[in-house]
């Protein structure tokens, strides 16, 4: 995977607790940041995603009643 260096403006308090996430997990800032990142969007498509599982859950219910 190709990797990119960014920059960026940050509030002291988040920053904090990303620090906090990496030191837990032994992983580096960059690291923490990456991870968190991946997983905000993953669910973030997860639930745009969610609607459609919850229509097609109801339309099977109905078409079994």
């Amino acid at each position: 995977m190709a990797t990119k260096r960014i920059n960026l403006n940050i509030d002291e308090d988040l920053l904090a607790a990303v620090d906090g996430y990496a030191k837990q997990w032994s992983t580096t800032r960059t690291g923490a940041i990456c991870v968190m990142l991946a997983q905000f969007m993953e669910q973030s498509q997860a639930m745009r995603t969610l609607p459609t599982i919850i229509a097609a859950a109801a339309k099977s219910e109905r078409a079994e009643s």
